[in-house]
């Protein structure tokens, strides 16, 4: 009877070992199998502005619609002519690689439901802007909410009073699609 209450007792704790370290291994592999998926969801937004701007609230649609608050500190106040946002930075050329190329209040370049205004904007304050945002060949970037890209954005703008006029880029943002 010993012999067989020690087999007996050999193969509990054999099951109890392994049944543990199995269940130790499951766990540890559901929580990498979730921050993997997660991690795709999990996505940084970030806004790098250029020197003289600062960004506030920025989103983009799922349309391709960028909402863009910008702040300046120029040190003056600036009259913007423009701005674009495209996926790409240029490597050849100031400016958007595709889009709105001229960065021009061209009101084909900007949704119809808030069209370009060409405002003013004093050193110090915000004003917030509506673009789209162009990819490869020109055509707007549209992707399903939660998708995450980067962007580049441009803006083409005067200094009042006198002759100084920039097309410059004033950051990349990265976001999720909303």
């Amino acid at each position: 009877m010993g012999n067989k209450q020690t087999k007996a007792q050999a193969a509990v704790d054999f099951l109890t070992s392994y049944g543990l370290a199995l269940v130790l291994i499951t766990i540890v592999i559901v929580i990498i199998y979730q921050v993997a998926i997660a991690d795709r969801y999990v996505f940084s937004d970030s806004c790098t502005p250029s020197p003289g701007f600062s960004c506030g609230f920025y989103s983009i649609n799922s349309n391709g619609i960028l909402t863009l608050q910008i702040s300046q500190a120029t040190g003056g106040p600036i009259q913007v002519a423009g701005i674009a946002c495209a996926t790409e930075p240029n490597a050849t050329a100031n400016g958007p690689a595709y889009g709105n190329i001229g960065v021009v209040g061209s009101p084909a370049f900007y949704p119809t439901s808030d069209p370009f205004t060409s405002p003013t904007i004093q050193s110090g304050s915000t004003h917030t802007f509506y673009t789209n945002c162009y990819g490869p060949s020109g055509v707007i970037v549209n992707h399903s909410p939660g998708a995450s890209a980067t962007f580049f954005i441009w803006m083409n703008y005067t200094v009042p009073g006198t002759s100084i006029h920039l097309e410059e880029e004033i950051a990349s943002i990265e976001a999720k699609y909303s």
